[in-house]
C-alpha cells in the first residue's frame, strides 16, 4: 500500500498527495506559499549581504562604482583583462576559440580558456565597451561574492538545523581573507562557490546513496577550473572519510563503490576540458618547473596562527603573499576552537575533525604537502592556493559548533585555554615587525589586542548563553546581546574586508588610465591593419599589459600565460627576447634579424627614434610607427636541406647565426660579428676578472659603482649588447649617455639594440652598480651584416607563401616550389593539433629551429590548407557527450533524486 508523501521541488513548492496509486494530484497550500517566500528571501539576504557590506567598503575607498578606482592589479592588470578583451572578440565572432595568434608566435587558445575564461558569468564583459571593461570586473566580483554568501548558506540549512545565525556565517565566507586577497583572481573564486554544494552532494551519498549533486557540483568545479578543480577533488575524497566516521564510525562497501562511481562519472562528464588541456600541459611541460623536495618549510606554526587576526598581511608582498590566507572572521574562530571542548558533540567526530584541522596545518607547513595539493606544480605568487578549503572546514565546524552551545556544553577548560592562548598569541605579535595591521587611527581598530577584546566579549556572551545565566534570564536581554555580538562580527568582517582591499587596490590601474589606453594605442594598430591588411605581426616597446596584442587584436610575440608552451618560451629566450617565469616580452626588442624572423613587420614605439634600421612610416596620438624592412613571410621556402633542431647557445647571437645558415645554406657566412676593439673600465669599485666573470667588490664610500664598456663603431652598422647575467639587484643601463632604465633582470634580460653613430665614433655602454659582491658575466656585443641580411630578405620575398588567414584556426595559400629546394618553414608553432593538407591530401608536418612547422613539399605549385583543432578535443566530447545521455536518460529515476 502506498502511502501519502509529501514531495518538494527545487523551491519546496508543490505538495503531492496520492489519492490512488495512480492518481496523482499537484496544488499549492497556504503553507507551501509561506515556506516559499521564507526560502527565497532567506536566499536574497545571503546573497545581498556581503555584497552590501563590499559596495560600502567601494564606497570608502573610492573604488568603482563609486570611484575611479578599479580591481586591475597583478595579474588582472597584465593578464586577465586581456583575456577578457579577447573574450568579447569571440563572442562577436570577431576571433576563434580554438587557436589565436595574439599569444607568443600562435599558440592553443583552448586552454586558455578553460583556465581563465570559462565560466559562462564572464560573458557579462561582452555587454560592456571594451573601454568600460574594469566596470565589469567590479561587478563580477560582487556577483561572486554574493553567490560565495548563497551557497555557504544552502549548504548550512541543508547540513544543519536552520539557524538566523547562518547568515553570519555565510557571510564570514563570502568575506574571508582568501576571497580578498583573490579578489582580482576571478578563476579562484569560483571554486569558493561550489564548495558548499560539493560538500552537501558528499554529505547526500553517504547519507541516502544519491550522488547526483556531487557528482554535478564537482564536474562543473573541474569544468570552471580544473587546476583549482583538483584541489577540490582531493579535499572531496579527505571530507568523505571524514564524514562517513565522524557520522557512521564506518566505511560500508557500498557507500564507498557509489562515491567512486560519482568520481569516474565526474571524470567522463568533464573530459572535453581535461583531455585536451590535459595534452597541452603533458605534451609541452606547461607550468612544469624542476624543483627539489624538501620537507623545509616556508613558514611557522606561530606565522600561520597570526592569519587568524583581522586585517593581516605582509609588508611588500602582495602577490608573492607567502602565508595561507585563513582568516574568516574572529566570531568563527572562537567557536573552531570551542568545538574541541564541547562536550554534546562525540569524542570520535572532534578527534577526527581534530585529525582532519592538522592535515590542513601540516599541508602549509611541509613542502610535500603544499606541492600535492598544487597538482605538483610550484605556484609563482599567492601560494597555498587550496587554504580557502581550510577555511571552509572552519566555518562549517564552527556552526556546527554554534547550533550545539547549550547546558554547560563547553567545558570551563576550553574557556581558559582560548583566553591564554589569544593573550600569548596577541603579545607576541605586537612584538613582530614583520606583519602590519591597520593604522591605528583608521576605524579604531589598529592593533591585535582589539581581537582580543572581540574574543573575550564573544566568551562573555557564548558563556552566558551556555550556562543561560544573567542575560538569558530575560529574554529581551539575550536577543539583545545576541544583537551586539553579531553587529561586532559583522564589523569585524567588514573591517577585514576594507584593510585588504584598501592595501591591494594601491597600485591599481584607474578606469581613466585604462579608457585611454584603449584611445590611444587602439586607433593606431587600426591604421596600421588598414594600410596593411596582410597577415604579419607587429610588436611595441612600451607596454600597458604584456598581453596588450589581444586587447588591441593584433598579431605579436609577448605573451603571460600560465599556460604558456615551455618550448616556445626557451625559443624567444634564445633568440633574444626577454622571458621572465611565464611572461615572454619584446622588452627592448632583440635584434633585427630575430623581428624578421618572427614575423614583426610594423614596430610602435613612444620614441621618435629608435635603434634598429627601420625607417618610420606615421605618427598618431603621440605612438611612432616604425617599418620593418627586412621582415620575412609568415612562410618561406628555405635554400638548404634543414636539420630538425638547432643547437642550443648561451650566446643568442650564435643561435641566429646557426637559423641564418641554416636557411641559405651559406654555412661559412654570419649575419653577427663580435665587436672589435672593446674597451672595459671599472669606477668606484675594484674589480677582478676571471674568464668571462666579473667580480665586484670594495665600493667607493657613498658612490655607486660603474662598469664601462667603449666600442669603436663602424659607420651605419648596428650594434647590440646582451648581458647573460640575471639578478634581482638593482642595476642600470646607459648607453651613449642616455639612461635606459633597469638592466641585468628577468624582465629586463634581452638583446638590447645600440644603433648606429652614423660616423666612425665610439658607443659607450655603462652600468650603475650599487651593492658590491656580485658577479657579471661579460657581455656580449655584436655588430649586424645588414647586406646579409636584405640579401636574406630578397631572398625569401621572392618566392612566398601566399597565406591568407580565414580564422585563426584555418589558413590557406600557395607556393611554388623549385626542383633543388623543397622545405617549406612556417613560422608557426609546430603543434600535433595542427591538419596539413597540400593538394587536399593530409601530410605530416615537422618541427625546425626546435619551434617552428617544417613541411616537406615535391617540385610544383601547391595549394596548403591548415586546420587547428585541439589534441583531444573530438575524443573528449564524445566522451562527455555519450556520458550526459546514459546520466539523463539511462540511469535509474531514483538515483536522479537529490
Amino acid at each position: 500500500m502506498i502511502r501519502n508523501r509529501r514531495w518538494i521541488t527545487w523551491c519546496g513548492v508543490f505538495k503531492l498527495r496520492l489519492k490512488t496509486p495512480h492518481q496523482h494530484i499537484f496544488f499549492l497550500t497556504s503553507k507551501s506559499l509561506s515556506k516559499i517566500r521564507f526560502s527565497v528571501i532567506s536566499y536574497l539576504v545571503s546573497f545581498f549581504i556581503p555584497i552590501l557590506i563590499l559596495l560600502l567598503i567601494f564606497a570608502v575607498i573610492r573604488l568603482y562604482p563609486f570611484g575611479s578606482k578599479t580591481f586591475l592589479v597583478f595579474d588582472m592588470k597584465w593578464q586577465y583583462a586581456d583575456f577578457f578583451a579577447y573574450l568579447k572578440r569571440i563572442f562577436n565572432g570577431e576571433e576563434n576559440l580554438l587557436y589565436s595568434f595574439s599569444k607568443n608566435y600562435g599558440g592553443d587558445m583552448y586552454s586558455t580558456w578553460a583556465y581563465y575564461l570559462v565560466n559562462p558569468l564572464h560573458w557579462v564583459i561582452c555587454w560592456f565597451h571594451q573601454k568600460d571593461l574594469p566596470k565589469a570586473l567590479s561587478w563580477i566580483v560582487l556577483i561572486k561574492s554574493g553567490l560565495s554568501g548563497f551557497s555557504c548558506f544552502y549548504y548550512l540549512r541543508h547540513a544543519f538545523s536552520h539557524d538566523k545565525s547562518a547568515y553570519l556565517f555565510s557571510t564570514s565566507y563570502a568575506l574571508m581573507s582568501y576571497s580578498l586577497w583573490n579578489a582580482e583572481n576571478f578563476q579562484f573564486l569560483d571554486a569558493v562557490v561550489l564548495v558548499p554544494f560539493v560538500v552537501l552532494g558528499i554529505n547526500y551519498l553517504a547519507d541516502n546513496q544519491k550522488p547526483v549533486l556531487l557528482t554535478l557540483s564537482l564536474s562543473v568545479a573541474i569544468v570552471l577550473n580544473f587546476y583549482i578543480g583538483w584541489m577540490i577533488l582531493f579535499f572531496s575524497t579527505l571530507y568523505f572519510l571524514y564524514y562517513c566516521y565522524a557520522t557512521y564510525g564506518s566505511l560500508s562497501r557500498e557507500t564507498m563503490v557509489c562515491f567512486f562511481q560519482s568520481l569516474l562519472l565526474t571524470a567522463l562528464l568533464s573530459a572535453f576540458l581535461w583531455i585536451p588541456v590535459g595534452y597541452q600541459i603533458l605534451e609541452h611541460k606547461i607550468g612544469i618547473k624542476p624543483f627539489q623536495l624538501t620537507f623545509s618549510s616556508d613558514i611557522s606554526l606561530f606565522q600561520l596562527l597570526t592569519m587568524f587576526f583581522t586585517g593581516t598581511y605582509e609588508v611588500g608582498k602582495m602577490a608573492d603573499h607567502t602565508l595561507p590566507n585563513v582568516f574568516c572572521g574572529v566570531f568563527t574562530s572562537v567557536h573552531f576552537f570551542l568545538f574541541f571542548f564541547n562536550q554534546r558533540i562525540s569524542k570520535k567526530e572532534r578527534f577526527l575533525t581534530l585529525c582532519f584541522s592538522l592535515f590542513f596545518v601540516l599541508s602549509f607547513l611541509l613542502f610535500p604537502l603544499n606541492l600535492f595539493w598544487h597538482g605538483f606544480h610550484l605556484p609563482h605568487g599567492w601560494p597555498y592556493r587550496f587554504s580557502f578549503l581550510f577555511s571552509f572546514l572552519i566555518i562549517s565546524v564552527a556552526y556546527r559548533n554554534y547550533t550545539q552551545i547549550k547546558n554547560k556544553s563547553i567545558s570551563f577548560l576550553g574557556f581558559f585555554s582560548l583566553i591564554i592562548i589569544t593573550l600569548l598569541l596577541a603579545g607576541f605579535l605586537n612584538l613582530q615587525d614583520q606583519y602590519s595591521f591597520e593604522s591605528k587611527s583608521e576605524l579604531h581598530h589598529g592593533c591585535p589586542w582589539l581581537d582580543v577584546s572581540l574574543i573575550l566579549f564573544f566568551i562573555l556572551f557564548l558563556w552566558q548563553r551556555d550556562r543561560k545565566n544573567v542575560f538569558y534570564a530575560s529574554s529581551f536581554l539575550g536577543n539583545s546581546f545576541l544583537i551586539i555580538v553579531f553587529l561586532l562580527s559583522f564589523v569585524n568582517l567588514t573591517f577585514n574586508a576594507l584593510t585588504l582591499i584598501k592595501i591591494k587596490t594601491i597600485n591599481h590601474e584607474s578606469i581613466d588610465s585604462y579608457a585611454y589606453s584603449i584611445k590611444t594605442i587602439l586607433p593606431v594598430v587600426s591604421e596600421i591593419q588598414k594600410i596593411d591588411p596582410g597577415f604579419y605581426r607587429m610588436e611595441k616597446n612600451f607596454y600597458r599589459s604584456y598581453n596588450d596584442s589581444m586587447q588591441f587584436d593584433y598579431a605579436g610575440i609577448s605573451h603571460f600565460n600560465s599556460m604558456n608552451r615551455s618550448d616556445i618560451l626557451t625559443f624567444s629566450k634564445s633568440l633574444g627576447y626577454a622571458v621572465n617565469n611565464n611572461i615572454a616580452s619584446y622588452s627592448y626588442g632583440a635584434t633585427a634579424f630575430a623581428d624578421s624572423l618572427s614575423g614583426i613587420k610594423y614596430l610602435l614605439s613612444i620614441d621618435s627614434e629608435i635603434q634598429k634600421p627601420y625607417p618610420p612610416l606615421f605618427t598618431m596620438n603621440g605612438i611612432h610607427v616604425f617599418q620593418n624592412p627586412f621582415t620575412l613571410p609568415l612562410g618561406f621556402i628555405a635554400r638548404s636541406h634543414l636539420e630538425k633542431t638547432i643547437p642550443d647557445d648561451a650566446n643568442p647571437f650564435n643561435f641566429q647565426n646557426s637559423i641564418y645558415q641554416y636557411i641559405t645554406g651559406e654555412m661559412n657566412q654570419s649575419l653577427y660579428s663580435e665587436a672589435i676593439g672593446q674597451e672595459f673600465s671599472c669606477q668606484n669599485v675594484t674589480c677582478e676578472i676571471s674568464d668571462n666573470e666579473i667580480m665586484l667588490s670594495k665600493f667607493s664610500i657613498g658612490q655607486k659603482g660603474v662598469l664601462q664598456w667603449k666600442i669603436p663603431a663602424k659607420k651605419d652598422v648596428y650594434y647590440y649588447v646582451y648581458f647573460p647575467t640575471v639578478t634581482d639587484q638593482q642595476i642600470d643601463l646607459e648607453v651613449n649617455g642616455k639612461l635606459l632604465g633597469r638592466a641585468l633582470t628577468a624582465e629586463y634580460s634581452s638583446v638590447i639594440p645600440l644603433g648606429t653613430t652614423g660616423d666612425n665614433h665610439v658607443i659607450t655602454i655603462r652600468l650603475f652598480i650599487y651593492d658590491s659582491g656580485i658577479s657579471i658575466h661579460k657581455p656580449y656585443i655584436y655588430s649586424e651584416n645588414l647586406t646579409a641580411l636584405n640579401t636574406l630578405h630578397n631572398l625569401m620575398e621572392a618566392n612566398p607563401v601566399l597565406m591568407k588567414k580565414i580564422n585563426s584556426a584555418h589558413l590557406v595559400g600557395q607556393v611554388t616550389v623549385g626542383s633543388d629546394n623543397n622545405d617549406l618553414i612556417l613560422t608557426i608553432p609546430h603543434e600535433k593539433g595542427w591538419r596539413v593538407f597540400v593538394d587536399h591530401k593530409p601530410i605530416q608536418q615537422k618541427k625546425v629551429f626546435n619551434i617552428f612547422m617544417l613541411i616537406s613539399l615535391s617540385s610544383g605549385k601547391h595549394d596548403i590548407d591548415l586546420y587547428y583543432i585541439p589534441p583531444g578535443l573530438i575524443p573528449g566530447f564524445i566522451v562527455s557527450f555519450i556520458t550526459v545521455i546514459i546520466f539523463l536518460f539511462l540511469k535509474p529515476r531514483r538515483s536522479r533524486s537529490l
